[in-house]
């Protein structure tokens, strides 16, 4: 049985330890802040899972897949989840990681931001040009395995050329190559990330549109990896989009 009890976090639901064991993913017991879990697991209003324990398996397994790649006290979850009538929210959360060495430790989701903060899907987003989808082989070429997405904003700044701009400024790019520079420069930035953090900054020198600026300029973007309808995905953000 699940049942709440009250801790320094305020109203706890406890999910004993073979509950997340059937769930494929902890050996001890989780420990659910109230706003997680009527927001994200007793909530009929959402799309994703028939019931209360399909929910929390789900919220389970993208727990687990975070706290299996970290070595802190504590690391950050973006989650996304759909509502029946359509529209759809990412919930941020902390995670507290239970101590190795207190067998009684426990392991805590609560919330790091408002549950919930409204926002589009990716595909939402990629169909009214906000995201600009990257090809997979040409990703999967620069180390990244996740589909790959860039803001309208960091395309801009970053990728977009034309046979004008050559003109106009006496150089020889393509989109092609900006767009490669900017993969390989997320991919460093990934690799030196925990996977827990789920967002870096990404450092790299483009040469500017505008005007008649021919000598590449610093820049930098932000590279975030969540969960989105059960894959990993990456989207490369313009920092004023922040």
């Amino acid at each position: 049985m699940i049942s709440p009890t009250i801790t320094d976090l305020g109203p706890v639901w406890v999910v004993p330890s073979y509950v997340a064991h059937n769930a494929g993913t902890f050996d001890v017991t989780v420990e659910i802040t109230r706003a997680v879990w009527d927001g994200l697991v007793q909530n009929p209003d959402l799309l994703d899972g028939d019931d209360f324990q399909d929910r929390l398996n789900l919220l389970l397994r993208d727990a687990y897949e975070v706290a299996n790649t970290t070595d802190d006290e504590r690391a950050p979850l973006s989650v996304a989840r759909n509502r029946t009538n359509g529209e759809r929210f990412v919930t941020e959360l902390t995670i507290q990681l239970n101590d190795a060495d207190d067998p009684g430790s426990r392991i805590v989701l609560a919330l790091a931001s408002q549950l919930p903060v409204d926002a589009p899907s990716r595909a939402d987003r990629l169909a009214s040009g906000d995201l600009v989808e990257v090809p997979a082989d040409l990703a999967r070429e620069a180390g990244l395995r996740f589909p790959v997405a860039l803001t309208r904003a960091a395309w801009e700044d970053c990728v977009a050329w034309s046979d004008a701009d050559n003109r106009r400024k006496g150089t020889v790019q393509d989109e092609t190559g900006r767009l490669w520079d900017v993969l390989c420069a997320a991919r460093g930035a990934l690799v030196g990330m925990p996977r827990a953090h789920r967002r870096a900054a990404v450092s790299l020198v483009r040469t500017p549109r505008e005007r008649r600026i021919r000598k590449a300029h610093p820049a930098t973007l932000h590279v975030s990896v969540i969960r989105e309808n059960g894959q990993q995905v990456i989207t490369i953000s313009h920092p004023s989009e922040a």
